[in-house]
């Protein structure tokens, strides 16, 4: 009795195309699923009010505070935060949606942070909250002066 063989099925080898094609558009594809969350998002900062022009002056300790941010936190947590670094003789022009386009018109309150060369806060966190601050700024239309914001 002769016993047939069976050749085993040789497996598969794709061609080349196939293989180029694993290799570079996979990744591409799985590249391109990313990008929907690289875009703007529902809190970024979208001009959704009208900004007037702002500006000041900050002194701490009747110094000017050169270097130092100012940020202004509104009432409603959701609204933009307009800011500011402290320039020369402790000016500073806010900014809110665009460079030096001062701020929505409304009450906040003050944060103050000051950067030094060997601490995170030459102020050590005394102003890092509005309510450590306890100062408040009001922006309204046709008056881009504000009251000099002078810090201990």
């Amino acid at each position: 009795m002769q016993t047939s063989r069976i050749d085993p099925v040789p497996p598969s080898i794709p061609p080349p195309e196939i293989v180029v094609l694993r290799f570079l558009l996979l990744p591409a594809l799985f590249s391109l699923s990313c990008l929907p969350g690289c875009g703007p998002t529902p809190t970024s900062n979208v001009p959704t009010a009208a900004c007037y022009p702002a500006r000041g002056q900050l002194t701490v300790a009747g110094k000017p505070a050169v270097g130092a941010t100012i940020i202004l936190v509104p009432a409603n947590a959701t609204d933009a935060r307009p800011r500011a670094t402290v320039g020369p003789e402790g000016k500073f022009t806010l900014s809110t949606f665009a460079t030096n386009d001062g701020a929505p018109a409304g009450e906040y309150g003050l944060i103050v942070f000051w950067k030094g060369a060997e601490v995170d806060d030459q102020l050590n966190g005394r102003y890092s909250t509005p309510e450590k601050t306890n100062q408040k700024v009001t922006i309204a239309d046709g008056k881009p002066e504000l009251p000099p914001i002078q810090l201990k």
